[in-house]
């Protein structure tokens, strides 16, 4: 299948690009807004429909929290015009959609894990525009996947955005970390939530979907076993509350995902997320050996 990924440069868009290519796919890779400005119409549709994919993987987005709550404007026009421009041009060409969401379309005061068919309620301005974009997905294309996932771990992408790399690098330092320890969710590693993406787009099982590893953890339980796995002492890590942090975008409490859909095409759930950090900090080993020296 051609399949053309968008925000290629990403972590997750990464893996997803890769993980397609091993599964024999032929993929288009569009980097980021320097190389197609999806918010830009008569740029965007134009270059999506000269690329002729069956298939479009919209992984690219303004994942930034606290820039969106302070640039709304700029955040809508990445997030959900960009998606529109995206989905108008796969209308044209009538092929398959997976957008990539997230579990900031909830407001994470239900207290158990969130399913499929729970109502979102976004409490930051990064989730308004991240659920804007998923109504604009379901108003412009019928074959779609909506594919939300949580605190993403992985093995690319910028290397300021990046939690392990930033963690480690900090531990090497010395410097203290500071994590919060009342923001709960389901870690995850990007490259199970890609096999998943991959296993979708080989199906006609269109909907929404909630792709995450097992398990629960606070952003300090991260950081700690991130340490723990790179052999740094866990006492560097300081647990702190969201509200010290004073950040301009809020935080949900808990939005710990599960899947009532996913069971249609994933038949085994995904690992613990203890066990999927600890497999991609071994490939990052691998790749970069200069991080755990």
């Amino acid at each position: 299948m051609r399949i053309l990924v968008t925000g290629a440069s990403g972590m997750f868009g990464e893996d997803i690009a890769e993980v397609l290519e091993e599964k024999g796919h032929d993929v288009i890779r569009f980097k980021g807004r320097s190389h197609v400005d999806l918010c830009d119409a008569a740029v965007a549709i134009p270059a999506i429909r000269e690329a002729r994919p069956q298939a479009i993987v919209h992984a690219a987005a303004w994942r930034d929290i606290d820039r969106c709550e302070t640039e709304p404007v700029s955040a809508f026009e990445n997030n959900a015009l960009g998606t529109r421009n995206v989905m108008l041009a796969a209308t044209g060409m009538d092929c398959k959609v997976v957008h990539i969401s997230t579990d900031a379309v909830f407001d994470g005061e239900k207290g158990t894990p969130y399913h499929e068919f729970d109502s979102p309620n976004p409490i930051n301005v990064y989730g308004l525009t991240k659920l804007a974009a998923e109504n604009e997905v379901r108003s412009f294309v019928r074959r779609h996947f909506i594919v939300r996932v949580p605190l993403l771990l992985g093995l690319g992408g910028p290397p300021g955005a990046n939690l392990i790399v930033k963690t480690v690098e900090k531990a090497r330092k010395g410097e203290e970390i500071v994590a919060a320890c009342d923001q709960v969710a389901s870690p995850t590693y990007t490259r199970h939530a890609a096999q998943i993406v991959e296993r979708l787009l080989g199906t006609d099982l269109y909907g929404t979907y909630h792709v995450c590893n097992a398990g629960s953890g606070s952003r300090w339980d991260v950081a700690v076993e991130i340490l723990r796995l790179a052999g740094y002492p866990t006492a560097r890590v300081r647990p702190v509350a969201s509200a010290e942090l004073r950040r301009p975008g809020p935080r949900q409490r808990y939005v710990v995902m599960t899947s009532i859909c996913l069971k249609a095409v994933a038949e085994q759930c995904l690992p613990d997320w203890r066990a999927a950090l600890s497999e991609c900090m071994k490939v990052m080993a691998e790749r970069r050996p200069e991080l755990f020296s």
